[in-house]
């Protein structure tokens, strides 16, 4: 559990990076922020609704057993 916090964290900083350098080189205005508390309000929502939900689905699906259906071969 404590993994997949914590790998989320670090996914929802990736995901701001990549995002931001995905809008620069496609020659989007990205701007600078202007206000420190941006930064941190814009982080803290791509690793709260993004980073975390992904990291915990993806540590659930692994965990899961894969059981066989049965009558198809």
């Amino acid at each position: 559990m404590e993994h997949a916090l914590t790998a989320g964290i670090i996914l929802g900083i990736v995901a701001m990076t990549i995002t931001r350098a995905i809008n620069h080189l496609g020659h989007a205005v990205a701007r600078p922020f202007e206000w420190f508390w941006l930064f941190l309000y814009i982080l803290v929502g791509h690793v709260l609704f993004f980073g975390i939900p992904i990291a915990f689905v993806a540590t659930n699906l692994f965990r899961a057993k894969i059981v066989p259906r049965r009558g198809r071969d």
